[in-house]
């Protein structure tokens, strides 16, 4: 069973954070308890806020809804596309071919970025996958 987690940015600040997400007093809020059992609750961007997929990309890093990942499938060329959830599950669409998501590609990939916060990346070419280690 995967955990349920959000990440959204901050309101002040847009930093991204990673928690419970909790809808009060009319605003979105994550939820953040530390490894030492503290708790900080930050105001989010809604626009922003992504669930955790349950999935991790090569590196071990975790893949939320939004992220761009990148996929070297072939040697010249990078596979990027962004991470979204529907109809029960999340997919992928890189050079516009609807892909699900599991643990195959995600085992091949790496998180470059979020929609959020570099747009830029989702045209990814070979020159910004060296810069990315891909």
């Amino acid at each position: 069973m995967r955990e349920i987690k959000f990440r959204a940015k901050t309101i002040i600040g847009e930093k991204l954070v990673t928690g419970n997400l909790m809808y009060w007093g009319g605003d979105y809020q994550i939820w953040e308890t530390e490894k030492d059992g503290e708790t900080h609750n930050y105001q989010v961007i809604p626009e922003t806020v992504g669930q955790y997929t349950g999935l991790k990309d090569k590196n071990g890093v975790e893949i939320y809804e939004g992220d761009i990942l990148g996929m070297p499938e072939h040697k010249h060329e990078v596979w990027s596309g962004s991470v979204y959830y529907k109809e029960g599950g999340f997919y992928i669409t890189p050079n516009g071919a609807e892909s699900i998501l599991n643990t195959y590609r995600t085992g091949r990939s790496i998180v470059i970025g979020n929609i959020h916060s570099n747009p830029e990346l989702l045209n990814a070419s070979t020159s910004d996958a060296s810069n990315n280690n891909l």
